[in-house]
């Protein structure tokens, strides 16, 4: 009974059992059909990775870098050629002032133009504009006392602005002054004031009498800045062409004053200015006794202008409290007040001596300028110690005429317009500018 129910059970279920064969089967086929696909992505993908990575060093080729590398080197000395090729035509010329330089003359002739007197381009009497690169020239900042950077009024153009030729005013302007020469000439005490944007390039210093405009017009800023309360602040480098000493001399209508071996050496400026702006003071016995504005002014006695002089230093003028304005004007000559106390005024300043060395460069800075306005003048002269000079007559007695300081001979163009008086300056004379190889200045 036992094995007649067994199969009986078997044939009862003989379709079920053929349906879990079947999925077996089709289980196993599944599993083996997946693992081959598997197979055969991994299979395909270590080829595809691998291909790229054959290929990545290629994407960094540097031959494609090589068309762009050479096109930069073929417009490089395109560029250069271009910054060099507009200062070609004047270089030329350049190292004339530096081989002239020590020589003395009196003149260009057709190669004048050159030096800081710049190129003819721009030239007056304040400087060209733009230098020769020589080292000749004398570079010219200017600053108005008046007014900021910013145009707003400073203290002295609030006083000039409502009495301009008051004591107050131009002692105040005097003392601005005095801060920048005692500082050393630190132009960082000038950084409140305006600064005319363009430079002037000089190689002499003579300006006869005129009127205070010409130099804010020189500058390029007589728009912006009225002929009053200005400096102008020039520095540079001389080298004499024997060694010697050497002093400057000259009168300044306000302001002259130079600077040589890190100290003050003159002091020309206007009598009234005594001790108001440096305490200079001259030494040699004739100091402020021969004329220096010829026909200009008109003549005066030079006994009318010591007792002027006189006067000055007895109301304190080298202590600092010198008589402004008006306090010589009673002065009077045959009954009538004396109006040609600008000539008498104007007389010749004597500076000290300096030990130059020949060829070897000295630093040198000139502060020229004006202060309540009106007329402006400077005349700038040099001397050397055991030179003969010719000798003229004029109301103090016999007097030398001696040459303009100059770094380089002066420009034709200009010599007119200095209106030289033959009896006082000549043009002969040493030209004191530098040479190209001279010895730097050494350190005091």
């Amino acid at each position: 009974m036992t094995s007649t129910k067994k199969k009986r059970f078997f044939l009862g279920h003989k379709k079920s059992s053929a349906l879990v064969v079947s999925v077996v089967i089709h289980a196993v086929f599944i599993v083996v059909a997946l693992t081959f696909v598997a197979v055969q992505f991994s299979i395909k993908g270590d080829p595809t990775f691998e291909v790229k990575a054959v290929k990545r060093p290629q994407m960094k080729l540097r031959a494609l870098q090589v068309p762009v590398k050479d096109q930069k080197k073929s417009q490089a000395p395109k560029l250069r050629q271009t910054l060099v090729s507009k200062p070609k035509t004047p270089t030329v010329d350049i190292k004339m002032p530096e081989i002239t330089g020590v020589l003395g003359g009196t003149g260009y002739g057709r190669g004048g133009g050159l030096g800081g007197l710049g190129f003819g381009f721009d030239l007056d009497l304040f400087g060209g504009g733009s230098g020769s690169g020589g080292g000749n020239e004398f570079v010219g900042t200017f600053y108005d006392l008046k007014q900021s950077q910013e145009g707003n009024q400073t203290e002295i153009g609030k006083l000039a602005a409502s009495k301009a030729f008051d004591r107050e005013t131009q002692l105040m302007a005097c003392r601005t002054i005095k801060n920048f020469i005692s500082s050393g000439w630190n132009e960082n005490r000038l950084k409140d004031y305006f600064k005319a944007p363009k430079l002037k390039y000089a190689t002499a210093f003579i300006m006869p009498p005129m009127k205070a405009e010409a130099a804010p017009k020189a500058f390029g800023v007589e728009d912006q800045v009225k002929g009053s309360y200005w400096i102008c602040h020039y520095k540079g480098q001389i080298a004499a062409p024997e060694s010697g000493r050497y002093r400057f001399c000259g009168i300044g209508d306000d302001i002259l004053v130079v600077r040589a071996a890190k100290r003050v050496a003159l002091d020309a400026s206007w009598p009234e200015l005594i001790g108001q702006i440096t305490s200079w003071k001259g030494r040699d016995p004739n100091n402020r006794k021969f004329p220096m504005n010829g026909d200009i002014y008109g003549g005066i006695l030079n006994g009318t202008w010591l007792d002027i002089h006189a006067r000055l230093e007895r109301a304190g003028a080298h202590d600092g409290s010198v008589v402004w304005m008006g306090a010589f004007r009673e002065i009077r000559v045959d009954d009538k007040p004396v109006e040609p106390y600008m000539s008498a005024a104007s007389r010749m300043v004597i500076g000290d001596w300096i030990d130059l060395r020949k060829g070897q460069r000295m630093d040198v800075e000139i502060l020229i300028g004006e202060v309540p306005g009106g007329d402006f003048s400077c005349r700038l002269l040099i001397e050397q110690e055991g030179k003969e000079y010719p000798m003229v007559e004029s109301d103090a007695g016999p007097r030398p005429v001696l040459p303009i300081f100059k770094t380089v001979p002066v420009n034709e163009k200009i010599i007119g317009e200095m209106k030289l008086v033959p009896t006082e300056m000549t043009l002969d004379g040493p030209s004191l500018g530098v040479l190209e190889n001279a010895p730097k200045p050494q350190p005091l």
